[in-house]
C-alpha cells in the first residue's frame, strides 16, 4: 500500500500549528530511503521523534480522546501507523521513564489498560532513567510487538522503540525502588 507524502498528511494539522509544515519539509531533507521505506515514511518518524513539540501535540490529542480534536491528525496517524506496520516487530524488554507519577498510585497488578497515545521507550534502561528523573516512574516492558525506530529517528542514541498505538498492557508487578521510582 503506498503512503502519501508527508506535506499532504500533516497539512490539516498546519493549520493549528504552522511551524510543522517547516519541521516536516526538514524532516523529509534529513531522511533516506531504505529498502523498507520510502523518503515520506522514514520522514514520518524523523518527524515525530525531532524535539518540536511535534509528538507532545500528537499525543496530547491522542490522550483527550476528543474524535473532534483528532480528526485534523488523522491522515499523519494513518501514514506513521502505516510505516511502523511496515517495520519488523521485535519482542523485546523496552523501557519508558515519565517525569509524571499521577495516575501510577492506580494501578494494580494484573490491571490491563490501552497505551493509545505513542509511547517512546528504549531499550537502554539508563536512558529511560535519565527521561524519569529523580521522582518520576520507569515501566519496564516486556514488548511482543514492538518497533524499533531508530535508524529513522532524528535521536538515533536513545535506542527508540514504539510499541504500536492501542497496545493492550497488563501490570505484572509493582515495586518500589530505593530511588523513589516505580517498576
Amino acid at each position: 500500500m503506498p503512503t502519501m507524502p508527508l506535506e499532504e498528511a500533516v497539512k490539516s494539522i498546519t493549520k493549528f500549528y504552522p511551524k510543522f509544515l517547516g519541521d516536516a519539509e526538514e524532516a523529509k531533507e534529513k531522511s533516506k530511503k531504505t529498502i523498507v521505506l520510502s523518503i515520506d515514511a522514514s520522514a514520518a518518524i524523523y518527524l515525530y521523534t525531532m524535539n518540536r513539540g511535534f509528538y507532545k501535540e500528537l499525543n496530547k490529542m491522542l490522550r483527550n480522546e476528543d474524535p473532534d480534536a483528532l480528526q485534523p491528525w488523522l491522515a499523519y496517524l494513518k501514514l506513521f501507523i502505516t510505516v511502523l506496520e511496515k517495520l519488523p516487530s521485535c519482542s523485546k524488554t523496552v523501557w519508558r521513564g515519565v517525569r509524571d507519577r499521577t495516575g501510577t498510585s492506580n494501578l494494580a497488578v494484573s490491571q490491563r489498560f490501552i497505551w493509545w497515545s505513542v509511547n517512546s521507550c528504549t531499550s537502554d534502561i539508563k536512558a529511560a532513567e535519565c527521561f524519569k528523573g529523580d521522582s518520576g516512574a520507569l515501566l519496564c516492558i516486556n514488548a511482543i510487538y514492538a518497533k524499533d525506530i531508530t535508524t529513522y529517528s532524528a535521536m538515533k542514541d536513545e535506542e527508540e522503540i514504539i510499541p504500536i498505538p492501542g497496545t493492550c498492557l497488563r501490570i505484572e508487578s509493582l515495586s518500589l525502588e530505593n530511588t523513589g521510582g516505580w517498576v
